[in-house]
Order: C-alpha cells, then structure tokens, then sequence
C-alpha cells in the first residue's frame, strides 16, 4: 500500500501501474520479510511467497490490452495472484485482490457495466470484502497477524469514504493504519513478542 496517488482516479491504467510498483516494493523487502517470518512455521518464505503472487498477478494483468478497463484488469490481477498463489501467505494476498475485483464488477453491474474508475468508497468495500474472503479461506483469525493489519486498514478505509474523503484521502488512511496495526502485532502475538518482530505477512501488506 505504499504508492503515492498523483491523481484521484484509480483507472486501469493506475492498478496496473499499482501492481508493477507493488511488485518491485516487494522484491525490495523480500530478505526483510522473510526475516521476519516466525509464525506460523519459522519458514523464512513469507516475502517470497508474496512476491510470487504479485508477480503472477500482475502478470496476467500486464498481458490483457492496453483497452483493458479497470474491472477486467482488477479480475486479471486476481486470477492471476490465485492461480499462481504460493503458501498460506500467497493465498491472502490473492483473496485480497479477489476482494477489489468482486467490489468493481458489483459496482459497475449496479451502473449498467460502467465504472469510470474505483473511487473512496469503492476501495474502502474491497477491502472490507478482502477481510471477510481471507476469514472464510484461512479460518478464525488470530491476532497480531496479517488479518489484523488489513482489518485495521478496511476499518480506517471506510471512516474515510463515509466523511466524503476523496480516493488519495481513503488509501492514506487506510495506508496509515495498516503501519499502525502492523507495529501492534509484535505485542498481540506471543510467538512475535518473544521473537521480537512484527508479523512478516502484514509487513509484505504494508
């Protein structure tokens, strides 16, 4: 989530360049995740893991035309994030994704097929959808983990839409929290309080 919104549009154009950048932020911190991957297997693949379902993600995107509109390239990045989904933390990612494309597709069907762009309120349902698609495929949620850093996000997203905050608005915020509750993790999980670190899957959100 760390991307700078030049304009209020979230176009396809603007995912498959979010998606690009995603991908490079995570071949960045991929060392740094894995280092930090204690729960719930001390595997150290958590930051490759995510970057190989970004990067299957925005694969599928990249290939689709250049008319390709938001919903179908939304739909590639998750196709693609779910096809090539590596590990427990891949599969997250890819529901994550799903959960943007269900609230387009929705939206515009709602429009008659049209959808300008994703604006505020948009992005803030996705994510709100994102956290009930990860639930329903990983269970339970525990604490201090990932769900709990898009939790956070989802819930700062639609305080934001619903005081009228334009899109650059609602992903700060939404940004913002995530950092927060990220931060928070190291102390709600005891495996990552004894390890001294943050939950490697919601830092690979972040």
């Amino acid at each position: 989530m760390e991307v700078a919104v030049a304009s209020r549009r979230l176009d396809a154009a603007a995912l498959r360049d979010w998606a690009h950048t995603s991908v490079g932020d995570l071949i960045a911190h991929t060392d740094e995740i894995n280092r930090l991957n204690v729960f719930p297997v001390a595997d150290a693949d958590t930051g490759t893991n995510m970057l190989f379902t970004m990067r299957a993600g925005w694969a599928q995107a990249d290939e689709m035309a250049a008319d390709g509109d938001e919903i179908a390239v939304a739909a590639a990045l998750a196709d693609g994030a779910l096809h090539g989904a590596r590990g427990n933390s891949g599969v997250i990612l890819s529901q994550i994704l799903r959960g943007l494309a269900d609230v387009a597709a929705e939206a515009a069907a709602e429009r008659d097929g049209q959808l300008t762009d994703i604006g505020g309120p948009i992005l803030a349902a996705a994510l709100r959808h994102g956290v009930g698609l990860v639930v329903a495929s990983m269970g339970e949620p525990v604490p201090g983990t990932v769900v709990s850093v898009l939790q956070a996000a989802a819930e700062a997203a639609e305080h934001a839409s619903g005081d009228g905050t334009d899109l650059a608005g609602v992903v700060i915020s939404a940004a913002d929290a995530a950092v927060v509750a990220l931060d928070k993790t190291i102390e709600q999980l005891p495996v990552l309080t004894e390890a001294g670190v943050v939950d490697a899957g919601g830092r690979g959100l972040v």
